[in-house]
Formats: structure tokens, C-alpha cells, sequence
């Protein structure tokens, strides 16, 4: 009987679970309030200080601007205080186990938004030339819907231009239009556009009546532009410089701009002066495939349905970039016309949102990365002299998702950094639930020393919500070589591979039998001293004993403290 009581499965399971797990991260959720949609991050210190910043977390939060989540930080974090950033807003909030709350709605100007500096300009401009190179044929970025043009949802929407970039190397002019969005379907629904200047008499859209009743200084946004060299310019029309695009009535003719009322699109077109195409570009592309009753712009197989321009949002600022194919597209111009679609870049900004649903994001993938520092003790699961520095590793994963906060991949990159081992050991990953067989990163830690070891992941967690996911949820491990004991991480699981013989409960789950110390730890940052070689932790980390007997409540930070 007292040997059934003292091996009962159940009491030693409860015992495992209730074991201290020696992490020295702990999972907080996250809780963001906005008011509109967004790219939000979090770093550890307030970026409008601190340009290099750390970086904590990042995530998209819904259309209406909320998230909920969780993320994975160091334990000395709790207590101290945090940074979320949006459309240059940065919240402060208390790190503790209970999770982080941060309302940034309550702390955005609409007055706030409204701005484009040179700094953002030049990272757009970075972001977008790095989906859309020079000089190449970036006809697959464009959308594939009617025209590009915005549309106000709300009254009393301020609208602000900027100008970024040009890579052409001809002047032209760029002008605005708006029109009723509902328009077409009070003219039968005229094909292919939400066209206000449908003429029933030639059955298309009349774009000479956009350009003579557009075509004047209220509606012109910048009178040439080029930063290339080619032309001068006056400085008004350098990056950053911005003007605001009004509302001047539904005919146009008033003599005072406002902000625009709900209900209008707005839409864009440039005149370039290249030879032989003096004629408009339209964000709208069905007119520019029936000017002239259609002669001009033929529907060819180059012209790619004459799409002439291309816009995505840039969640984390909140605005959006339009990018210029400059060349009209015409069978006199094919062989002139790269296709790159970057000649003319600007921003449109708005408060409150125009309707973003439907446009792409400028980045598809963003990316979250965690470092740090693995310690093995390989004579597992005998205590050995507890050095912890037989085998060091130090790591970065790095997290890719998209707009739905969906996984797409997993980078990781891993470099043995120390060798006090006796033995030779390979390494392998898993992901718990995600990623269950064995990933070799390398065979033999000696002769792999210091060498960095990358590669992706996708197969298991691709589509997957980034935070059901957790850093937590990574399971590396050693294999000692010869005996084929795997290391773990405290309360991890072997794999099917591993030589389980002769172990109990606890051992298998990597519970240290003496209570106070692990066989493998996770140190959350890079940069780790090793232990001097024979000695145990604790004597080069006093602060280490502490935060093992008070199960991490305390000298959470133990590993910056080493004992010269």
C-alpha cells in the first residue's frame, strides 16, 4: 500500500506541475484599445527618446483598432514600464502578470494624424521601393478592381497630401478630382467605374471634362516634381511637403475649400510631359482606357487593362502611398514604359479613416524576433557539478504574419557560442503541438562551434494565429552522443527518438530532483558569461541561489549580475 501511495501517477503529475519551472520569461496578455485600425508596438522604452529602442511585440489590431493577445517577456520586466507606438503615439503601461492594458484612442489627436514629415516619407518611400523595385515590371502588385480612387465615409473627413519621391525623369503635374460615389448607379451603372463624368452621348467617361473642370490652381497639387536631377523644382515640392486636398462644393466652383463631406470619392491624375503623351493618368483606370473614345488606349495585352498607378495603407502609420506609372500607355509608348509603377510617389493622409478595408498593405509579412541564450548540462540526469556551461547556444527567432496577425513563417538562427562539455551533443527544435518531429540544426556542438545555423519554418504553423504560438511554445533540446539521453527545458517533453530507460516521472519531465536546479535554461537575452568550468552557478551568479529558492518572485535579473 505505501508503495502504490508513494508512486501514484496522479499525486506525481500534480507535483510536477506544481514544480518551479525555472523560466525566466513569463507570458503577459495584452490588451490595446485604438479607435482605428493599426500596426501597434510595443518596445521597452519610449521611442520619441530612445532611437534605438528595443522592440517587444508588435500586432495589427482589428478594424476598429482593438487587440487582444498575449506576449512573452523577460520576468525582470515586471513592474517596469512599457511603450506602445502608433501614428507616432507613444502609451506608457505597467508590465505586470496580470497583462498590459493600453488605450491609445484616448491620447490621438485628430490634429496628430495630420502630419508627414521627411523621416516618414523616406520610410515609405524605403518600404515601397522594396515591393516595387526600379526598373522592373511590378504589373502583379496592382489591384484588381475598377480604380483606386478613396472614399470619404464620414463627414468632415481632412484630407492631406505629400509629396515623397520621383524617379522620373520628366516634369509633370498632378491634380485631384471628387465625385458623388454613388454617381454611376444614377446613370444606369455604366461599365467598369464609378465615374462622375459619364457622357451619355459618347457612352464613356468623359475625362476632357474632369481635365476643364479640374484643371485649375484650386485642384493642382504640385505644379512639377523630380528629385532626381533631371529638373529643378521649387523646394515646396521636396519630400514632405504637403498641402491640404479640400472640398470646394459638388460643382467645384466655390471659391473656399472645407474638409469633405461623407459620400465623395477622390481620385488623381498627373499630366506628364514626356513627348508625345501629354494627356492625362488616372487613378481611375477606365477612364484612361476610353479617352478619345478608346483610339488612344487600346486594351493590349502590354498595357495590363491600363492600370496606370497602384496604392496600398501602411497600417502602422495610417496612411496611404500612391505610386505613378508616368508613361501613358499607348501602342507609340511600349517600348519607353518599365512597368515600374515608383515615378511618382505621395501620401494621403485623413482624419478620421477613409475606407481602408479593401486596400493591400505595403508590407505583406511583418516580423517579431526574440533573442537569447540556451545552457545545457549534459550529464543529465545525473546532478553533475551544475556549471550549466557545457553547451551554450544563443538564438533569435523570428516571427513573420500578415495583416490577420496569420502566421506565414518562422525564421530561426542558432549559434553554439561555448564548448565546456566532455561529450559531444547535436540539437534539434520542436514546437510544441505545432512542430512535434525533430528539426536537426546541427550534429556535433565542438565542431559547430560559433558557427550560425538558419533556416525556416512553415509546414505546421503556417495560417496559424501568431500568438497561439508563444515563445514558450519552443521546445530545443541536445542529445548527448553515445547514450542518447536528450536535455530539455524544464517540464518539456522528449521526443519519440529519446533514450527514456531507467527514468522516473520527474526526470522525464526534467525536474530536477534536488529542487534547485535545472538541467537547461533559457536566458532572454544574448551576450551570457559562462560559468567558470567546474563551479556551480551560483558562485559566479550569487543572485542566481535567491531566484531559485523563491521560485522567481525575486532577482529576476539574476544573469546581468555576474560576479567578476
Amino acid at each position: 500500500m505505501e508503495k502504490t501511495d508513494l508512486y501514484n501517477p496522479e499525486r506525481i503529475n500534480e507535483e510536477i506541475k506544481a514544480s518551479f519551472d525555472f523560466r525566466t520569461t513569463v507570458n503577459c496578455p495584452v490588451e490595446i484599445t485604438l479607435g482605428r485600425e493599426a500596426l501597434i508596438r510595443i518596445y521597452a522604452d519610449n521611442p520619441e527618446k530612445a532611437n534605438d529602442s528595443k522592440q517587444l511585440y508588435v500586432a495589427y489590431t482589428d478594424k476598429n483598432g482593438h487587440y487582444n493577445g498575449k506576449m512573452t517577456l523577460p520576468s525582470e520586466y515586471i513592474g517596469k514600464t512599457v511603450y506602445a507606438s502608433a501614428y507616432g503615439i507613444n502609451i506608457p503601461a505597467t508590465v505586470s502578470t496580470e497583462g498590459l492594458k493600453f488605450n491609445v484612442a484616448n491620447n490621438l489627436a485628430s490634429t496628430r494624424a495630420l502630419t508627414a514629415d521627411i523621416d516618414l516619407c523616406t520610410k515609405l518611400k524605403q518600404k515601397f521601393m522594396d515591393r516595387l523595385p526600379e526598373n522592373k515590371n511590378n504589373t502583379s502588385q496592382l489591384e484588381n478592381v475598377d480604380n483606386i480612387n478613396l472614399k470619404v465615409v464620414e463627414s468632415d473627413t481632412e484630407v492631406l497630401f505629400s509629396f515623397v519621391y520621383s524617379g522620373a525623369s520628366r516634369t509633370a503635374q498632378i491634380y485631384y478630382y471628387y465625385y458623388p460615389t454613388d454617381f454611376n448607379t444614377n446613370q444606369g451603372g455604366n461599365p467598369g467605374s464609378q465615374n462622375y463624368f459619364y457622357n451619355a452621348e459618347k457612352g464613356y467617361g468623359d475625362y476632357e471634362r474632369i481635365i476643364s473642370r479640374f484643371k485649375n490652381d484650386k485642384f493642382l497639387l504640385t505644379k512639377g516634381y523630380g528629385d532626381n536631377g533631371y529638373i529643378n523644382i521649387s523646394n515646396n515640392n521636396k519630400t514632405g511637403f504637403s498641402i491640404p486636398v479640400q472640398f470646394y462644393g459638388e460643382d467645384g466652383n466655390a471659391t473656399t475649400g472645407s474638409n469633405f463631406p461623407e459620400g465623395y470619392s477622390i481620385g488623381f491624375f498627373i499630366i506628364s510631359s514626356w513627348p508625345d503623351v501629354f494627356e492625362p493618368i488616372f487613378t481611375d483606370w477606365w477612364c484612361n482606357s476610353h479617352q478619345d473614345g478608346g483610339i488612344k488606349h487600346h486594351t493590349n495585352q502590354w498595357q495590363h487593362n491600363n492600370k496606370q498607378a497602384v496604392r496600398f495603407k501602411d497600417s502602422e502609420s495610417g496612411k496611404i502611398i500612391f505610386g505613378f506609372e508616368d508613361i501613358a500607355l499607348n501602342e507609340t509608348t511600349e517600348d519607353k514604359c518599365d512597368f515600374d509603377y515608383n515615378d511618382f510617389l505621395f501620401l494621403i493622409t485623413t482624419s478620421p479613416d477613409i475606407d481602408k478595408e479593401d486596400i493591400p498593405e505595403l508590407n505583406e509579412d511583418i516580423t517579431e524576433s526574440v533573442e537569447g541564450t540556451l545552457l545545457y548540462e549534459d550529464l543529465y540526469p545525473s546532478e553533475g557539478d551544475y556549471d550549466m556551461n557545457d553547451v551554450i547556444i544563443e538564438y533569435t527567432w523570428t516571427k513573420y504574419f500578415d495583416g490577420s496577425n496569420k502566421l506565414t513563417k518562422i525564421d530561426y538562427e542558432f549559434t553554439p557560442v561555448h564548448d565546456g562539455a566532455s561529450y559531444t551533443s547535436n540539437f534539434s527544435l520542436m514546437i510544441d503541438g505545432y512542430v512535434n518531429q525533430p528539426i536537426e540544426i546541427f550534429e556535433d556542438h565542438k565542431a559547430s562551434l560559433n558557427q550560425a545555423f538558419r533556416g525556416s519554418i512553415t509546414e505546421g504553423i503556417a495560417g496559424k494565429q501568431k500568438d497561439d504560438i508563444s515563445w514558450e511554445s519552443f521546445n530545443p533540446f541536445i542529445t548527448v552522443t553515445g547514450n542518447g539521453r536528450e536535455v530539455h527545458l524544464t517540464k518539456k517533453k522528449a521526443s519519440a527518438n529519446a533514450n527514456l530507460d531507467g527514468l522516473d516521472e520527474y526526470q522525464k519531465n526534467y525536474v530536477s530532483g534536488i529542487g534547485e536546479y535545472p538541467f537547461a535554461m533559457n536566458i532572454p537575452r544574448k551576450g551570457f558569461i559562462p560559468v567558470t568550468e567546474s563551479q556551480r552557478i551560483e558562485t559566479d551568479y550569487p543572485d542566481y541561489k535567491h531566484w531559485a529558492e523563491t521560485k522567481g518572485k525575486e532577482n529576476t535579473d539574476w544573469y546581468n549580475h555576474h560576479k567578476q
